[in-house]
């Protein structure tokens, strides 16, 4: 009888520990798709001085090449994807930063993928959707998040050469 009771008590716990696995994958999944909303109208940047500032850092740095976009729906730059890398841009960054500001801030989305920081931070949130039970998968992903940042910034720094021109 013993046997039976911790035979259900373990089936029970894998159902929770399943069912809010699943709970977290569909806020996962809902917040994909918000995110591919916004990013639906994004368009190529046609700011040429930037697509050269790009290809620049990536022929310096030895980086396989990124799509660089735009869309008025983002607060901030972001690096997406895993195999077709990309750089997306609020519209206002490119008419608001001037020449160094905006070298700077390409080369730090850059360092993300050169860093594989997008695979990672994906990674980060699956195992903490997953593991939903374990706070510190909760803690380990937002850590991981704040390393990529500064890590971003000392790669970027390195490439151009230019920490003022981050810090602006």
């Amino acid at each position: 009888m013993h046997h039976a009771i911790s035979t259900e008590l373990a089936a029970g716990a894998a159902g929770v520990v399943l069912g809010l696995a699943l709970v977290g994958s569909g806020f996962l999944l809902l917040a994909a798709s918000a995110l591919r909303r916004r990013l639906r109208g994004r368009r190529e940047v046609a700011d040429r001085e930037a697509r050269q500032q790009l290809d620049e850092l990536l022929s310096a740095a030895g980086e396989r090449p990124v799509r660089l976009t735009e869309t008025p729906s983002l607060g901030v730059p972001i690096a997406l994807g895993v195999m077709r890398r990309e750089i997306c841009l609020p519209r206002r960054v490119l008419s608001s930063l001037g020449e160094r500001e905006r070298r700077a801030l390409l080369a730090h989305e850059l360092a993300h993928h050169a860093r594989r920081d997008p695979a990672w931070l994906l990674l980060a949130r699956l195992a903490e959707t997953v593991g939903s039970l374990q706070p510190f998968n909760r803690f380990a992903r937002r850590r991981l998040v704040e390393l990529s940042e500064w890590l971003a910034d000392a790669r970027a720094v390195r490439w151009t050469g230019d920490p003022e021109g981050l810090a602006r």
